[in-house]
């Protein structure tokens, strides 16, 4: 059995966190994330807010900009739920016209402030775009080792790169085969920062050179740094599964985030029976060199470590950090000794 007992939400810890000590970056992303999700889960309440607002016109009845705020937030609740009907959104109407009822202001006053807070919505989302091409400008550089960015594949696709497809787009495209439809030894040489690709067929699995694991992967030619392992593959995991993973699972950011800060949701809430992009590796052994890479216990093995953990597309890569000779075990650095 290879390791990894760090590999559980490996990225939110080694891709997310450690990249950004004081944690600014993440508490940005999980804001933007947050809001990016409120905002279109609320177009549906919006939508039913303005036909509230007219009847209210046509009835005389009158509410201030406090009652119609409510209201909106009502129907973002509720549009969270149309999914499953529109129930929650006649719920949704009730309250926001009983709310109005209750009023104060004038129906002017209140269409005045909507539309403040669609100007000031506006502004804020142009100010989060600019910090995420701040953050990933050096994405054009090296497409792994860009520290601010959380996802440089959305900022190299935009900016024109072919890529490989996202774990979604593959995942969709191709089942439980979404690794052989990503397409990446292809796109990868025309990365910034990428080397050269390998294939499953470069490595070989034998016994081990760190003390107390009993296999690894060893190369059978010399690598030159910079190359890029195939892609960490298995089954994709659902969010309630991923809660409870093992320790040959790996988790993207974006999963790694979710687990964090909506822990409930995701073990056993409406996102606990979607797909997580969280990788469990332990049955895909064939055609599948990364399951096999061991990881470092100790401050004392880093001199060992040759491989760096990158991720592209919610999909995870090895990529070598230095030259590994022939036979050279490939060994990497989870995060959890910080070498």
């Amino acid at each position: 059995q290879a390791c990894c007992s760090g590999f559980q939400l490996v990225s939110l810890r080694h891709r997310a966190m450690a990249r950004a000590a004081d944690g600014s970056t993440l508490r940005r992303v999980w804001r933007h994330h947050q809001a990016r999700s409120v905002r279109r889960a609320a177009l549906p309440g919006v939508a039913v807010t303005s036909a509230a607002a007219v009847a209210v016109l046509v009835l005389g009845l009158r509410f201030d900009s406090r009652s119609l705020w409510g209201f909106v937030a009502w129907g973002t609740s509720a549009a969270g739920d149309v999914v499953e009907g529109r129930a929650a959104g006649r719920r949704t109407l009730a309250a926001g016209l009983l709310s109005s009822l209750v009023a104060g202001a004038g129906p002017a006053e209140a269409a005045t402030t909507a539309e403040e807070d669609e100007a000031a919505w506006a502004q804020e989302q142009a100010s989060w775009a600019k910090e995420d091409q701040d953050d990933c400008k050096c994405c054009s550089t090296d497409w792994c080792g860009c520290s601010g960015c959380t996802n440089c594949h959305a900022f190299l696709k935009a900016n024109g790169y072919d890529l490989p497809l996202d774990a979604r787009s593959a995942y969709a495209k191709a089942g439980v085969q979404w690794a052989s439809a990503l397409g990446w030894s292809a796109a990868f040489p025309k990365l910034p920062g990428a080397a050269t690709v390998t294939a499953a067929e470069d490595f070989k699995v034998e016994a081990s050179t760190l003390p107390d694991e009993r296999r690894g992967l060893l190369t059978k030619a010399t690598l030159p740094r910079g190359a890029v392992l195939p892609p960490y593959q298995g089954r994709v995991l659902t969010f309630a599964e991923g809660s409870n993973a093992g320790k040959q699972v790996w988790c993207p950011v974006s999963a790694g985030l979710k687990y964090v800060f909506s822990p409930d949701d995701a073990a056993s809430g409406p996102l606990s029976k979607e797909p997580s992009f969280c990788i469990d590796s332990s049955e895909t052994t064939k055609g599948n060199p990364a399951r096999f890479v061991n990881e470092v216990y100790s401050v004392d093995q880093c001199k060992e470590v040759n491989l760096e953990i990158c991720e592209l597309g919610e999909v995870m890569y090895y990529r070598t950090t230095r030259d590994v000779p022939a036979g050279g075990e490939l060994v990497t650095d989870s995060g959890d000794v910080s070498c």
